[in-house]
């Protein structure tokens, strides 16, 4: 989903979120595009973390439970670029996420949540378009100008995903 310029929700502004769940009794997301800085091991630095876990870049995912981290692994599609999730993945799948250049595990700071029907009611308002998910939305830094292009409708910068650096600050 991406957040309409007029959101009014602060927590929102300028989001893309991966809705992870949807149902009658509500709905469970994490917003893809607001990186904190800080890796999963300065954020829990007492926790040990096998192999490169720990150098994971911490996401804020959301206002729900900001005071709990949620691990995530996308898988990404070769031939669509869309990705699926799994949410807290066992330690198995994150071994073999690292060697998977079709994986990307994310950690997330909190989660964005709705209850029964409030979802329904912001996408009546208009506060959330609808677009597919896409590999370059999980990019180690995801380009800030990626909200704008999508909340335009503007997707040529699809024909040139090949092009985009993981990580635009090294480019």
């Amino acid at each position: 989903m991406i957040a309409n310029p007029t959101m009014p929700d602060g927590h929102f502004a300028q989001t893309l979120i991966y809705l992870q769940e949807h149902s009658p009794e509500g709905s469970l997301g994490v917003i893809l595009n607001r990186p904190l800085g800080r890796t999963l091991a300065q954020f829990l630095p007492s926790a040990e973390f096998p192999g490169p876990l720990g150098e994971l870049p911490m996401f804020f995912g959301g206002p729900v439970q900001s005071d709990q981290f949620l691990l995530t692994l996308f898988r990404c599609h070769p031939v669509t670029h869309g990705f699926e999730c799994v949410v807290n993945p066992d330690r198995d799948e994150i071994e073999a996420a690292f060697d998977d250049p079709a994986c990307r595990l994310r950690a997330f700071v909190g989660y964005a949540g709705w209850s029964a029907g409030q979802l329904a009611d912001e996408v009546s308002r208009r506060d959330w378009l609808w677009t597919a998910p896409d590999e370059v939305m999980l990019r180690r830094s995801p380009t800030p100008a990626l909200w704008s292009l999508l909340v335009k409708g503007d997707f040529r910068w699809r024909k040139l995903r090949n092009y985009l650096p993981e990580d635009p600050e090294r480019n």
